[in-house]
């Protein structure tokens, strides 16, 4: 899960070939896996996707009375 800033970490991975492949439920177009390489110092990677823009929907007012 990512933080405000749209950052993840992910801790305490072993050394070693990996296959990572970036998912999101309002993606808009699938991105291909690719391979990485974990060592011992950290890996950043950056990657941007294009998600939809989530449709908020509307709330009943807290007092039903009022609705």
């Amino acid at each position: 899960k990512t933080d405000a800033k749209g950052r993840a970490r992910i801790a305490d991975v072993p050394a070693g070939a990996y296959r990572l492949k970036w998912w999101h439920p309002r993606q808009q177009r699938q991105l291909p896996a690719r391979t990485i390489e974990i060592g011992d110092a950290p890996l950043p990677l950056t990657q941007v996707l294009n998600v939809k823009p989530r449709i908020l929907k509307p709330r009943p007012p807290v007092d039903a009375d009022r609705y």
